[in-house]
């Protein structure tokens, strides 16, 4: 069992034991990290692309290549550079009636009724004479992008990035995510994480670089034929396999059980389940880590271990100590530093280490 400060260093920890594991022989698609839901693992994803380390996700798209994200995204991408046009109807073609030619007839409206006005950009995305060019189905939804849009611009003048960030998924992309999707909550879980990415930023313009960045070395990589990655996946998804190494990350109440089921919106025994479908995947060893800090709108928040954890006999696994033993080859689990010391596989595990 394993606390750690944050996301940060909870990616940081997995991975440092994920080399050390390598190291030692172990191929790295022995090796699994399982989390409940996609933005439990940004920091892992964002971390494991700056280490170029070879993953591949079993349940579906990198975080950063999920398309309400990249829908997002593209709104701030247009706020900061109205030239660019291919963030603009990324987002601006979700509207009813509104594809890629209709979208550039109603961008060179505004901008030339901004340029007669010597006005902003944003600031007659909803002028009358627009207004009229825009199909009848999505004139609703446009004067709320418009607003969005001006909302996030006046935002980006002084305010934090993470400021800017929540102002985008407070605005039009929130009631579209909600009445469009069922899987509303879990996709706005990952829209918020952003806000925590922001955090970290020094502007806006550093993080869409950064984004940018990310996107490109997650999304341009391939996997070779026969190339061994790491394991990535959803709890859900991995019914039914096992590896000889499993993480399990987010740990924590409101992550894992999520707040849904806390508060009785959801079912809080199918979390359960789930917990016990994840601990039981290891064959050899097994870490379960939890943060003990979240961002939450880029305010920190404390957060205490899992339920499900403290209903484990503490017999049945030992507790590592981050502040004092994390880092590379300093880990002074017991359980680990068996593993390693033997010179041979398996030789610490006569008692399995959580």
């Amino acid at each position: 069992l394993v606390p750690t400060m944050d996301t940060y260093q909870q990616a940081d920890f997995v991975l440092s034991k994920v080399e050390q594991l390598y190291d030692q022989g172990v191929d790295y698609d022995q090796i699994a990290i399982l989390y409940r839901a996609h933005f439990h693992a940004m920091e892992l994803q964002i971390e494991l692309s700056r280490r170029g380390m070879p993953f591949v996700i079993t349940s579906g798209l990198r975080f950063f290549e999920q398309a309400h994200v990249k829908d997002l995204v593209a709104q701030l991408r247009f706020v900061i550079n109205p030239k660019d046009r291919t963030a603009f109807y990324r987002f601006i073609c979700l509207l009813p009636k509104v594809g890629e030619k209709t979208a550039a007839k109603l961008l060179k409206l505004v901008e030339k009724q901004a340029d007669n006005l010597q006005k902003n950009i944003f600031d007659v995305f909803a002028d009358p004479s627009i207004f009229s060019k825009v199909p009848a189905d999505a004139k609703e939804d446009w004067l709320s992008v418009a607003e969005t849009l001006k909302n996030i611009h006046i935002l980006s003048q002084s305010a934090t990035p993470a400021q800017v960030v929540e102002g985008a998924i407070c605005g039009w992309y929130q009631d579209y995510l909600r009445r469009t999707y069922e899987n509303w909550p879990r996709r706005e879980e990952d829209l918020e994480s952003l806000v925590d990415f922001a955090t970290k930023q020094q502007n806006l313009a550093e993080m869409l670089s950064q984004l940018v960045l990310l996107s490109s070395e997650s999304g341009d990589r391939v996997v070779q034929e026969g190339e061994k990655c790491l394991r990535l996946s959803t709890i859900h998804q991995s019914k039914g396999l096992e590896y000889p190494h499993v993480f399990i990350i987010g740990l924590a109440d409101g992550l894992f059980p999520g707040k849904r089921a806390i508060d009785g919106e959801s079912d809080l025994e199918e979390e359960r389940r789930l917990f016990y479908v994840a601990t039981t995947r290891a064959e050899k060893s097994l870490h379960m880590i939890y943060p003990m800090l979240s961002s939450q709108k880029g305010t920190p928040v404390r957060l205490m271990q899992s339920r499900f954890l403290k209903e484990l006999p503490e017999t049945k696994y030992e507790r590592l100590n981050t502040h004092s033993s994390f880092g590379r080859g300093s880990s002074r689990s017991p359980g680990w530093n068996q593993y390693g010391s033997g010179g041979g596989y398996g030789g610490g595990y006569g008692r399995r280490s959580y």
